[in-house]
């Protein structure tokens, strides 16, 4: 009588154990996009507001000898 409720036991706790992590994928994945989108937008934000674009317009443009 014993070993089955101990075996009853465990297999709820196994059931209860997989549905807590059930949606763990999905929200690690949410997390990662996040996480890109943030590093993104900084370095498009630096990008933008120090005037790289002009400084690699004039260093192509002595590469090139174009005046």
């Amino acid at each position: 009588m014993t070993h089955k409720i101990a075996a009853r036991y465990s297999t709820e706790l196994a059931t209860l154990r997989d549905r807590r992590e059930a949606g763990q994928n999905s929200l690690e994945y949410l997390g990662m996009a996040l996480v890109a989108g943030v590093v993104i937008a900084a370095i498009y934000g630096v990008i933008t507001g120090s005037g790289v674009g002009e400084k690699i317009q004039a260093a192509w443009d002595n590469i090139t000898g174009a005046s």
